[in-house]
């Protein structure tokens, strides 16, 4: 797994802070449109980001993206929490994945590389975060917590069945729920 610290985000935005033993949950996201995870990075600290009003509230923001060569840069610390996925303090007990998508509207296709790299990353927090009882869709939270309609994150061609067999077969000391959306 090649994880890149880009601190960046960390010295302009922060999130709240929140006991690493409340995360419950992945968020899987995806970045509807999106050149590459460093162009999303260049523009979120840019001057012309239009967003960073919400940044500088903890809204959108996130600590991983998994761009399409499989490369995943850390953003911004998991000790903290950012409201990500419309649900709310809820968002206090998620981590946050924003996968690279090409296509407006998430339409475009994820790469091989982008789930091995997610799959890893997965793994990687289990292991770190041992409440993680739970991975989820944007739009799921979006809708069980604010009761908005899709937008839709990850989008259609994200392969839920492929996550599922991979958390079936390489997760196996807890049970995991994976909710689509």
């Amino acid at each position: 797994m090649i994880l890149i610290q880009d601190t960046r985000l960390r010295q302009k935005y922060h999130g709240m802070s929140r006991l690493t033993s409340d995360i419950t949950e992945i968020v899987i996201h995806a970045s509807g449109g999106g050149q590459s995870s460093l162009d999303l990075i260049n523009w979120m600290v840019s001057d012309d980001c239009n967003r960073k009003d919400f940044y500088l509230k903890g809204i959108g923001l996130f600590p991983f993206t998994v761009n399409y060569d499989g490369k995943i840069y850390q953003l911004m610390p998991v000790t903290d929490w950012y409201f990500h996925s419309d649900c709310g303090q809820h968002d206090s007990h998620t981590i946050g994945i924003e996968m690279m998508n090409s296509g407006a509207g998430n339409t475009g296709k994820f790469t091989e590389a982008q789930y091995i790299a997610l799959y890893e990353l997965i793994s990687e927090l289990m292991k770190a975060y041992p409440n993680i009882i739970e991975i989820r869709s944007h739009d799921a939270n979006r809708k069980q917590y604010s009761n908005m309609d899709p937008k839709p994150c990850p989008g259609v061609n994200f392969n839920w069945s492929g996550l599922e067999q991979y958390v079936t077969d390489n997760i196996t000391d807890r049970t995991i729920t994976i909710t689509r959306g």
